[in-house]
């Protein structure tokens, strides 16, 4: 794979390849408040 030239100030550690776990955790979070509104419903 090859990477783009980083601008200066950006340290390399702050590149990321894969999908960071905190969107796995708020698309999980979302779902459950979904599902827990619909199962709710009066």
């Amino acid at each position: 794979m090859k990477r783009k030239k980083l601008p200066e100030g950006v340290p390399e550690e702050n590149v990321y390849d894969s999908t960071h776990f905190l969107i796995y955790l708020f698309y999980a979070i979302s779902i459950a408040a979904l599902v827990w509104l619909l199962v709710n419903q009066n």
